[in-house]
């Protein structure tokens, strides 16, 4: 094999694997969609729950039950988060070394131009959204939870 064809098969695997690397993004962005549905799933039904009650079934009962199956999918979310974020400093790890044997290392150029993550003026990480949200989440239904317990033994004892 000569080096011409040794070049072209690398910049093949380049593309290859900087391909994967948006499909795992975009995997990410759907994971998160699919988490904040399910979450406003479960914030409506408490909504509704408190506003119209629960038939037959104690309103504070759903309403505990459903702030901690919030609590819980929080807890699952911020798991993804955390994969996905590892899988993906993987995958450019692996695209930055596969650059250095190219004419030119697009993502290390772009991730200068950033500032690499140290001037936020230049690039502002998305995780940073993605894993407060899950807690601002998990808070509230923490709160919402032990504010039902609460407010249940406190009627129990009068």
């Amino acid at each position: 094999m000569d080096l011409h064809e040794k070049e072209r098969q690398l910049l093949e695997i380049y593309k290859l694997h900087a391909s994967a690397a948006d499909d795992v993004s975009r995997r990410r962005d759907n994971a998160n969609r699919m988490y904040l549905g399910a979450t406003t799933s479960v914030g409506i039904t408490l909504g509704v729950v408190a506003r119209f009650g629960a038939g037959d079934v104690p309103a504070w009962a759903v309403v505990t039950a459903m702030s901690i199956l919030g609590g819980l999918l929080q807890l699952g979310w911020l798991g993804v988060i955390s994969s996905y974020r590892q899988l993906n400093a993987k995958k450019f790890a692996v695209l930055l070394r596969l650059e250095r044997a190219l004419p030119f290392d697009f993502y290390q150029q772009e991730w200068q131009e950033m500032g690499e993550g140290k001037d936020k003026s230049k690039y502002q990480e998305i995780t940073l959204a993605e894993r407060h949200l899950p807690k601002l989440f998990l808070a509230g239904f923490a709160v919402t939870s032990i504010g039902m317990v609460i407010t249940r033994l406190a009627q129990s004892c009068s």
